[in-house]
């Protein structure tokens, strides 16, 4: 699907759904892509599948500048139309600490 997250049904007219994040503080500069969507390596992130089995449960992992995305998703199989989708999102900030060098004559 291109998309760092996405969900459809096998079938040609099917509900889909996904993920889209943006970082705020970059709206207003124009010359960086902010909108987090289409799966883009120019984007610089570090993202991947660490456990699934491509039909009813995968668990994604994506590192943006200051967030972790972990993403969870389960189909459970049940009823007449295929079953129900689950997932849960959390999303951790991950704090930048830089260290300052500094010399005084005091």
């Amino acid at each position: 699907s291109n998309l760092y997250f996405g969900i459809k049904h096998r079938s040609s007219r099917s509900l889909s759904g996904g993920l889209m994040w943006f970082d705020y503080n970059k709206l207003q500069q124009s010359n960086d892509r902010f909108l987090r969507h289409w799966c883009d390596q120019n984007d610089r992130l570090k993202y991947g599948w660490t456990h699934h089995d491509g039909e009813t449960f995968g668990i994604e992992q994506i590192y943006d500048d200051h967030l972790h995305l972990n993403i969870q998703w389960l189909k459970q199989i049940s009823g007449e139309h295929g079953g129900d989708w689950t997932t849960r999102i959390n999303v951790t900030p991950q704090v930048c600490h830089k260290k300052i060098k500094y010399k005084s004559n005091n």
